[in-house]
């Protein structure tokens, strides 16, 4: 979806962006920046409560780590694939693992994107721009 959106009542808003990630510094730091820009920030620090809220919420964009708690980011974002509702959700893949291997891990298993912690800021922006148009 791409810039000035409805939600469900009809009043027009920016993106909502869906981070999850089992730091709450970096959860943080992640919503700030996207408030910086005017869209929505919605969190969850585990799995079950990320898969609740992309079903309720319907988010625009979904920043998730790689390693939540012990839970593969991976697994979520294949059953996200799975599903035709969620098929084309961008789903942007954060890990502090630089290696290729987990690069690979996380494109193979849907992610449209790979960024390593710590993210810049500018390159979180552009990230969000890119899959948002706003």
């Amino acid at each position: 979806m791409l810039g000035w959106q409805p939600d469900r009542q009809g009043h027009w808003r920016m993106a909502r962006i869906l981070f999850v990630d089992d730091e709450a510094l970096t959860l943080k730091l992640l919503s700030q920046a996207a408030e910086i820009i005017g869209h929505t920030p919605l969190t969850s620090n585990n799995v079950e409560s990320a898969m609740a809220m992309i079903v309720n919420e319907l988010p625009d964009l979904v920043i998730l780590d790689l390693n939540i708690g012990g839970y593969q980011g991976t697994a979520l974002a294949i059953q996200l694939r799975q599903q035709p509702t969620f098929a084309t959700l961008p789903i942007v893949m954060l890990s502090a693992d630089p290696s290729l291997e987990a690069q690979e891990r996380a494109l193979q298993a849907g992610a449209d994107r790979y960024l390593t912690k710590p993210v810049r800021l500018n390159i979180l922006l552009e990230v969000i721009r890119d899959y948002t148009g706003q």
